[in-house]
């Protein structure tokens, strides 16, 4: 049976429609509830639809308010299709994003002859907490950053974007690390005295799960576990706020990634193509 693209006219229709699917892999298709969440608060709809197979949503995909695509978890030869429907249509894209088998996918088909012009690319492993119960130190303690705390907290944004593989733009980490200490969900983890030694966030959610962003160790607490207790604590603390399990993004691709140390299981790959 040949696979159709249906379109929406409304976010509500569409993430009403969508929602199911995406919960049957919610870690690598966790993006979706923030885009529709910035699409409601910007009043922006541009585009966003599901490939069916067989009368049943096998693909999904929608229009970030940035103009990139965002696409789901799903088969190759249905990314294939929406390619097709997306030339067909005169998408004007600047980008895509996703998990990386349908994100790569799409790039390459979209770009098609002009695959010489490559444009920038990031990719980050998607990980998954596990159900283990964590055990916290009592040497340690989490607390929201406050306003007096804000210097320190800028300058570990700065220099967490710095760290990142490839380096991030710093003035999009110090906005989004203030909009998270706006909403108190940005945190610091202090020692017995007093001493901050990590910085870490919760950050965007999806139904059952809450994203775990931004975590930085001060250098000269590096390799003391710090890392190790300011995850297990977030995580701790999405479980007390009613969230399941947690995710995150990690650009660290070599051995000893700290999230696996922790517990985490490593559930996908997710590139961000510009075009």
């Amino acid at each position: 049976m040949c696979a159709r693209v249906q379109s929406y006219n409304s976010l509500t229709s569409f993430c009403k429609r969508s929602d199911s699917f995406w919960l049957k892999d919610e870690a690598n298709n966790n993006l979706f509830w923030e885009v529709l969440r910035l699409h409601m608060s910007k009043g922006s709809w541009i585009w966003g639809g599901n490939v069916f197979e067989k009368h049943e949503i096998s693909l999904s995909a929608v229009f970030t308010p940035s103009s990139y695509l965002l696409v789901s978890t799903g088969k190759n030869h249905l990314v294939d299709h929406l390619v097709q429907f997306g030339k067909r249509k005169g998408w004007q894209l600047k980008g895509v994003i996703g998990p990386s088998d349908s994100s790569d996918r799409f790039f390459h088909n979209w770009m098609g002859k002009k695959k010489g012009k490559r444009g920038s690319k990031k990719e980050f492993f998607i990980y998954e907490s596990s159900p283990t119960k964590f055990v916290l130190s009592e040497h340690f303690s989490l607390g929201e950053v406050n306003h007096s705390d804000w210097p320190r907290a800028r300058l570990w944004a700065k220099n967490f974007a710095s760290e990142a593989n490839p380096p991030l733009e710093a003035s999009t980490l110090v906005y989004l690390a203030r909009e998270l200490m706006n909403k108190k969900n940005l945190f610091l983890l202090r020692n017995n005295q007093g001493v901050a030694c990590a910085m870490g966030a919760l950050g965007r959610s999806t139904p059952h799960m809450q994203v775990i962003n931004m975590i930085y160790v001060e250098p000269e607490c590096r390799n003391e576990g710090i890392g190790r207790e300011m995850v297990t604590r977030l995580v701790s603390l999405a479980a007390a706020r009613g969230y399941g399990k947690c995710v995150l993004f990690s650009d660290y691709q070599k051995e000893g990634n700290l999230y696996e140390k922790v517990g985490f299981q490593k559930v996908g790959l997710f590139s961000e193509r510009s075009i």
